[in-house]
């Protein structure tokens, strides 16, 4: 008698625990990114540099700014400790940029409308060169505006940016108060500073 053959029933097979914790880790990174875009009111378009979203930044917030002295690109030297007992928007930048260039204007007219006693802004570019910078500047008639030239990124790092342009609003006590990811207007340049105000009343 011959026995009609049935194909055997494979085993239930379960994804590796290994392989599970692989493809959740980036999924959670993604979260994490997003989630910190969706709980900043006041986010808007910026570009992304390598490696993403740093919570390096966002730790920041509440502690001691911290401290650099830079060039300017007319080669003088100055720290953020000038600024001390000032409000200070310390901006990240490059020339590449199409948010930055959105902003700038912005900025200048503050910087302009605060004058010596008000609110300082500090524009910083890092990685790029002199001459980069300077024609950058003039093409879009950038004057009197306070630029740092972080060279070799040094102050970049410091502060963890990831994303340009990062402003990050600093009182008169030096402590990191609000960072700001995207482009900023005028009007929520004079909201900040009259938020710091309020706080110090």
């Amino acid at each position: 008698m011959t026995h009609e053959a049935h194909p055997s029933t494979p085993p239930d097979q379960k994804p590796s625990p290994v392989l599970v914790v692989l493809l959740i880790i980036p999924l959670l990174g993604i979260l994490v990114a997003l989630l910190m875009i969706a709980t900043n009111p006041n986010a808007r378009a910026a570009s992304t540099l390598p490696g993403g979203l740093n919570p390096q930044s966002a730790s920041l917030i509440n502690f001691n700014a911290p401290a650099f002295d830079v060039l300017d690109p007319n080669g003088d030297m100055f720290s953020l400790l000038d600024y001390e007992g000032r409000v200070v928007f310390l901006n990240f930048w490059q020339t590449t940029c199409e948010p930055c260039k959105e902003e700038m204007p912005d900025f200048q007219r503050f910087a302009r409308e605060q004058g010596n006693e008000g609110a300082a802004v500090i524009a910083i570019n890092f990685g790029e060169s002199t001459e980069t910078v300077r024609q950058w500047l003039a093409a879009n008639d950038i004057v009197g505006l306070t630029v740092g030239m972080d060279y070799e990124s040094r102050i970049q790092r410091a502060y963890g940016v990831a994303n340009i342009p990062t402003t990050f609003i600093i009182d008169e006590n030096g402590v990191v108060t609000y960072m700001k990811l995207g482009a900023m207007t005028l009007d929520e340049m004079y909201e900040y500073a009259d938020s710091m105000t309020r706080g110090a009343g």
